[in-house]
């Protein structure tokens, strides 16, 4: 039998390797870490950040649910038959029907403005239906997301037409994990003074995901659930990691397919490119030197699509050959979710499970894929 390695070294280029046994490893050592220090909670895998079928569906066998945003992933929550106490809701600008959806089902949501609120209110008084629901705070008092402290108590002034029963505290990606603690921190205590107030019964706190590779679980949860225990509602607690389950659990396999010096600077370009490798604020991908350690070149990595922008790492220090394999970390999120048919196709999907490599890639080829996507249709 072929070892992994022997396997992979058969692979053409590009593709990724998704390892869903790190993956289970996360999420249940974050489960043990709740449970120890905060029992009742609700863990929810931001779907957004990686789709891929055989991830999702291992998250939920090991007793995760889902965070959605849209009517389209929505379709996965129906296919997976998940409770309704298995996802929450968030978006911005969620349609009408799901928003219709969300009433008659008593479907957790979190609203992200007034305008959603009064949509919600106005299904609900058409359904003769109570509805609970949990606001998403803006925090820094900037950017489109939430709503800020005054519009949030302008609807807690409100008559009970609808129940105000969490709220959702995630912070932007751009925030960083000291100034995030400390805005999580100031609202929770504004909860604390709110639920006395108003007589909240507040069922749930959101603290949402942004959980940073560098901190430990520790460092970024001790302190919030200290706060969230001194509510009398005594509320679950729910979390929606994305990234942090999934970046660092894929790599990306790509061929040096062309070399080139300009002003002194040396460029390797890549047989992948930005639409995989997506060239987000929040993106940081390693290429890994399995070569040397101790070059003294330094190479700038480049994708393959003629756009200045699609390029993967600068500064790596490594020389590499004409047709070498690189392979590229820290790319589990935010590459599959945002793929796209941009001049080239994904590369072809894979994930290890307990020292085997399985796909269930569609018997099309990536080209015959291409061309359908784009509305050519197949040859006869």
């Amino acid at each position: 039998m072929k070892s992994i390695k022997a396997i992979e070294a058969e692979l053409t280029t590009p593709y990724v390797i998704y390892d869903l046994d790190n993956i289970r490893d996360k999420y249940q050592n974050l489960k043990q870490f709740l449970k120890n220090n905060y029992p009742n909670n609700q863990i929810f895998y931001a779907l957004k950040s990686c789709y891929y079928a055989p991830i999702v569906k291992a998250l939920v066998d090991e007793g995760c649910g889902l965070e959605i945003v849209s009517e389209d992933e929505y379709q996965i929550v129906e296919q997976l038959q998940l409770k309704q106490n298995k996802f929450i809701w968030n978006g911005a600008a969620l349609a009408p029907s799901v928003l219709r959806e969300i009433v008659s089902k008593h479907q957790y949501v979190n609203v992200d403005s007034e305008s959603l609120y009064q949509q919600l209110l106005h299904h609900s008084l058409i359904k003769q239906q109570k509805l609970s629901v949990g606001l998403r705070v803006n925090l820094t008092g900037h950017g489109k997301f939430g709503l800020a402290a005054d519009q949030i108590e302008k609807l807690l002034q409100q008559p009970e037409a609808i129940q105000i029963n969490g709220f959702h505290i995630h912070l932007d990606s751009k925030v960083s994990f000291v100034e995030g603690l400390k805005l999580k921190n100031q609202f929770l205590q504004q909860i604390i003074l709110w639920e006395e107030k108003y007589s909240l019964n507040i069922d749930y706190i959101d603290l949402g995901g942004g959980i940073d590779q560098d901190q430990t679980l520790d460092e970024y949860f001790l302190g919030l659930i200290e706060l969230i225990k001194r509510l009398k509602s005594k509320p679950s607690l729910f979390i929606e990691p994305g990234a942090w389950l999934v970046d660092t659990s894929a790599s990306v396999f790509s061929r040096v397919n062309a070399k080139k010096q300009i002003n002194g600077q040396k460029w390797a370009f890549l047989d992948i490119g930005a639409n995989f490798m997506v060239p987000l604020d929040r993106s940081d991908f390693k290429v890994i030197n399995h070569q040397s350690s101790n070059t003294e070149e330094h190479y700038h990595f480049s994708g393959n699509i003629p756009l200045e922008n699609d390029v993967i790492e600068f500064n790596v220090p490594h020389s590499p050959e004409l047709g070498e394999i690189i392979e590229i970390r820290q790319c589990g999120a935010y590459t599959e979710s945002l793929s796209s048919y941009f001049a080239n196709s994904p590369p072809r999907k894979y994930w290890r499970e307990k020292g085997v490599l399985y796909t269930n890639q569609n018997s099309l080829n990536e080209k015959a894929l291409f061309m359908l996507h784009h509305g050519y249709g197949l040859k006869v």
